[in-house]
């Protein structure tokens, strides 16, 4: 009879728990980002060519000029960084003089097969990378591939110092997972920034799944939110 007794509180106290949890995951309101920190969503679709050079080139100039002090841009934005990266550095003294950091999506190539989805950063704090630990199986980490995979780092912090800022990072898929969160909720960050490259889930549910993924984590760890989105 005790026993039983002690296991219905244990069951009581588990749902209530869960309940409030919930409840003040709902309820919360979201918290402010860093001041000068914003996300900037695109809409090129498919392409890593000049047009998505250039339109994140206005982007990101639009933001500056409404005070932006750091800029994300979403996953794979730049394309391939070891060419599109010369585009940026010519913009790199500019950036520099204003005091502005941009965080660029783009893939690396480490040889002729093997490549690393991350988030490049030129101007104020450049050099820095924010690798994606956990690449989309198959469409991304294929191992067995000949031509084309990404590179994983599951043990990875996924935390990155830019300015005064601890940085989670957390590109597309890692969204979605708790463990890359959980590592990087435990290294105590400051801001967390969620890029990713959803123009090929336009009309579907995902980027609303994603979002309210991202906004959750967020509010359950407290932990301010910037997302960059392509679509």
């Amino acid at each position: 009879m005790i026993k039983s007794l002690s296991e219905k509180w244990h069951v009581i106290a588990l749902v209530s728990t869960a309940v409030v949890a919930a409840y003040s995951n709902h309820t919360a309101a979201p918290l402010a980002a860093p001041a000068g920190w914003v996300g900037v969503n695109t809409h090129v679709g498919k392409t890593d060519g000049y047009e998505a050079l250039q339109a994140t080139l206005q982007a990101t100039g639009k933001a500056v000029r409404q005070g932006a002090k750091v800029v994300v841009l979403p996953e794979a934005i730049g394309g391939d960084w070891e060419l599109n990266s010369l585009y940026w550095a010519g913009y790199e003294n500019t950036l520099q003089k204003r005091g502005v950091t941009v965080l660029v999506g783009a893939e690396q190539r480490l040889d002729q097969r093997q490549r690393i989805n991350a988030l490049f950063s030129v101007g104020r704090h450049s050099g820095l990378s924010m690798h994606s630990r956990v690449p989309v199986p198959l469409g991304m980490w294929n191992p067995l591939s000949k031509t084309r995979h990404f590179v994983s780092d599951w043990a990875g912090k996924g935390v990155t110092v830019v300015g005064e800022q601890r940085v989670a990072s957390l590109i597309c898929y890692e969204q979605l997972m708790m463990w890359p969160v959980l590592v990087s909720a435990i290294q105590k960050p400051t801001v967390m920034v969620a890029a990713s490259n959803a123009w090929w889930s336009t009309g579907t549910t995902i980027p609303g799944i994603q979002n309210a993924t991202v906004e959750s984590w967020s509010r359950l760890f407290r932990i301010p939110v910037i997302t960059a989105v392509n679509i």
